[in-house]
């Protein structure tokens, strides 16, 4: 990539579509119409950016397992390989940690076949050296309907907290730790004052830690406002936050990602529409997610009949450039890389519609059901 101040922007797949096969647990032939989902990318020790994802028949299929690719600087990406596969459950969403003193953490879930995700257990594996090797698994919560999404979060204070949430109440929860988690302890605030009414429909949240020690979350929305949501701790220890706020960004009912740029800036990843997984946008923002100073569609006509969506999202230490991974049409793992120069130069805008209940009347909602007047009422 050129330097810092140079618009750059680069793209592609992992694999070709159907180039990955996947396996039916009945012993049947082997299908190439596979799932590919809920990826997560990191940025290794030398430089090598490595994204994890679930593959499989489909969702919750018992052959689902983890797979990952990996690139080397200056190189390519490799070809899918396997990270990990548990033979009697199903993997799903997964998140990848590499720690300031250079240790990978992979947080995952697992259920039994046939489930729903609300009977996943978070689990947790960990790599000493950049995941040639891995520990067996721990289960982090041996107890129905949690789920991971992001990756954690250093606070100021040097606690560890993993953003996670409640499968089948739709609120965010959250797993602490004081020792990279060699020890942990789970929080379940949905009985903590106003905590479920404040943040009810909020799924898989995302963290990053702003400027001040505060950490600022952004969740996919459940609630039919159709808008990312926001909340911000009020202290650095995360213990007690503001009730969640829609964003000027909209939001399908699909995953969003973020992340702080060594700058200070915000990057949030996200699919720019009301109603469809498509197109895959980028924003940023200078005053740490508050306001959105520029957008711009990373990918577009390749998802109009399904979807580009699930995004993840990091930061090269080693040049700077912002790295996304994504679920391409379910067919394959996208990336994206590029740098701020690039997306400063975007010229779209919130496809925001009215809220449910709301009507456009002269460009500002008052009492609408939304698709009417999409147009009119774009913010």
């Amino acid at each position: 990539m050129p330097d810092a101040q140079t618009p750059a922007f680069s793209r592609g797949v992992l694999a070709p579509d159907g180039s990955v096969p996947c396996t039916p647990v009945d012993g049947g032939p082997p299908q190439t119409q596979c799932n590919h989902h809920g990826s997560t990318v990191v940025e290794l020790g030398d430089g090598t950016i490595a994204i994890a994802w679930f593959h499989g028949l489909a969702e919750k299929s018992l052959d689902s397992r983890h797979l990952w690719s990996r690139r080397p600087p200056g190189g390519t990406f490799s070809a899918p390989e396997l990270l990990y596969d548990d033979p009697d459950r199903s993997e799903g969403n997964v998140a990848l940690w590499r720690s300031e003193r250079g240790e990978l953490l992979q947080f995952f879930v697992s259920l039994d076949d046939g489930k729903g995700w609300g009977e996943a257990r978070m689990r947790l594996r960990r790599s000493s050296d950049d995941g040639l090797t891995f520990s067996a698994p721990v289960t982090l919560l041996d107890e129905d309907c949690f789920m991971i999404r992001g990756p954690p979060v250093r606070l100021r204070g040097g606690e560890v907290l993993l953003p996670t949430y409640a499968e089948c109440l739709a609120v965010p929860t959250f797993v602490r730790s004081r020792d990279d988690f060699a020890t942990w302890a789970v929080e379940k605030s949905w009985h903590q004052g106003t905590w479920f009414l404040d943040h009810v429909g909020q799924i898989q949240p995302v963290a990053v830690v702003r400027g001040d020690g505060r950490v600022s979350i952004v969740t996919r929305d459940g609630t039919m406002k159709n808008r990312i949501g926001l909340m911000v701790s009020t202290d650095e220890k995360a213990t007690k936050f503001t009730p969640t706020q829609a964003m000027v960004l909209p939001n399908p009912g699909a995953a969003v990602a973020q992340t702080r740029l060594a700058d200070g800036h915000t990057v949030i990843i996200f699919n720019n529409s009301p109603d469809g997984r498509h197109p895959l946008s980028a924003a940023v923002s200078d005053d740490e997610g508050e306001t959105i100073v520029a957008i711009r569609d990373l990918v577009t006509e390749e998802c109009l009949t399904d979807e580009c969506s699930y995004p993840a999202v990091t930061q090269s230490l080693r040049d700077g450039t912002i790295w996304v991974s994504y679920t391409h049409n379910r067919k394959t793992i996208g990336w994206v890389q590029f740098n701020e120069a690039w997306l400063r130069e975007g010229q779209e805008r919130p496809q925001v519609t009215c809220p449910l209940g709301e009507t456009c009347n002269a460009g500002t909602c008052s009492g609408c059901t939304g698709g009417a007047c999409f147009e009119q009422c774009i913010r």
